[in-house]
């Protein structure tokens, strides 16, 4: 009795302990490390909304502008006071750009470069081919504003945000003579320059090289926040325009195939279109089978009547006008036999023919005996001739 039940309650039991596993079941999350974005609209650790909202609370929200990818392209050169910033590891313009950004500068507008390192070209064509050198590790830099002895401790965390973590950052020397247009207006705690100002024509360009110090996890450091509030204001304009490195092509021309070549080029892409295009039209428009133009085939001529004309012509030439009277015969025997099928040689041929054709047995009569005088005279002349024509035609005619 007791055996019935063992098998139910170890069921329930199972069931009750995987109802249980399933309660307590854990799910393992891939933890996804924060990258140094720096961008705008990102609150992540390292994105830097924190500093748009500087920028608008400095300047105000109405002059702060975002441009979107390659939109510094579009600034004239007749503006005056207007202010371009840009954040980013590393910066890499084209010799289009640096042109529309050189001009757009000394014009009288400002322009300030928040970056680790920057391409050779950028350097020796807008920022004096400045020497950028590795500070070297610290888990902890100082930084200070030239115009300010305080320090400011900037504290540089791991990804995961927990502990303080040594990064190596980039420090500005200047290589050329132009050095005393240079104002300083950073260094770190070694004394290493961090932030300088020099002019381009009519306006300036401004230089930080730690990104890192303008990031959300960096501003929320009260220090850090008092040190970027610090060198944001060094531009003086009425207009900010915001741009950031990820917009940039990083792709080296040198890695790209032809397509890919042809697909950066607006020019280019509007001809490989055009040109796909073009074939396409071509196939549609030769597609159907080719072949030799079919000769048109005469339709064969019936040329009895012609002969028929010319044989009476000739009997007619030579008044043998008997011999036209035979074949005049046969068409008319062949016509009988096809119509009524009567044979001429029929012994009451006559009487017969008449009663189907409805024509009179005297009219016959005379028919037949005018072929019959046809035959035994040879000097039927033309006359009696066109009276046999006609008595024929009346028959052929009048027969029912």
């Amino acid at each position: 009795m007791k055996n019935r039940f063992v098998i139910p309650v170890i069921i329930i039991v199972l069931l009750a302990l995987a109802v249980l596993y399933m309660s307590f079941e854990s799910v393992t999350q891939e933890y996804i490390e924060p990258t140094e974005s720096f961008y705008y609209e990102s609150d992540e650790a390292f994105g830097t909304s924190i500093l748009a909202s500087i920028f608008d609370e400095v300047y105000g929200e109405d002059v702060v502008i975002p441009l979107s990818e390659a939109g510094f392209l579009s600034l004239s050169s007749d503006d005056r006071d207007k202010g371009y910033f840009i954040i980013g590891d590393f910066i890499n313009y084209d010799i289009t750009e640096l042109d529309s950004l050189r001009a757009f500068i000394e014009a009288g507008n400002h322009a300030m470069f928040i970056v680790g390192s920057v391409d050779y070209h950028t350097d020796t064509s807008l920022l004096r081919s400045f020497l950028w050198e590795e500070a070297g590790q610290d888990s902890i830099i100082h930084l200070s504003l030239t115009s300010d002895s305080t320090s400011y401790q900037l504290d540089c965390y791991y990804d995961h945000q927990d502990t303080i973590a040594s990064r190596t950052y980039s420090t500005i020397l200047t290589t050329t003579d132009e050095s005393h247009d240079i104002t300083i207006h950073s260094v770190q705690h070694k004394d290493s320059v961090v932030a300088v100002s020099y002019p381009v024509g009519a306006g300036t360009v401004y230089l930080h090289s730690i990104p890192y110090a303008f990031s959300n996890i960096s501003l929320k450091q009260k220090d850090m926040y008092d040190y970027v509030r610090g060198v944001i204001p060094l531009m003086d304009i009425d207009t900010l325009y915001l741009d950031h490195s990820y917009y940039m092509d990083w792709t080296d021309p040198r890695d790209q195939n032809i397509l890919q070549y042809i697909m950066s080029q607006p020019g280019l892409k509007a001809a490989y279109y055009l040109t796909l295009a073009t074939l396409l039209l071509f196939l549609i428009s030769r597609a159907k089978r080719r072949q030799k133009i079919v000769p048109v085939v005469l339709s064969d001529e019936n040329t009895s009547l012609e002969y028929v004309q010319t044989v009476s012509q000739l009997y007619r030439s030579h008044n043998q006008h008997h011999k036209l009277v035979k074949h005049i015969e046969t068409i008319f025997n062949e016509w009988v036999h096809k119509k009524y099928y009567l044979k001429r040689d029929h012994l009451d041929f006559v009487n017969i023919l008449s009663r189907k054709s409805k024509i009179e047995k005297s009219k016959i009569e005379k028919i037949l005996n005018q072929m019959k005088s046809a035959k035994d005279n040879t000097r039927f002349d033309e006359d009696r001739l066109i009276k046999l024509h006609k008595d024929l035609h009346h028959f052929y005619k009048t027969s029912k």
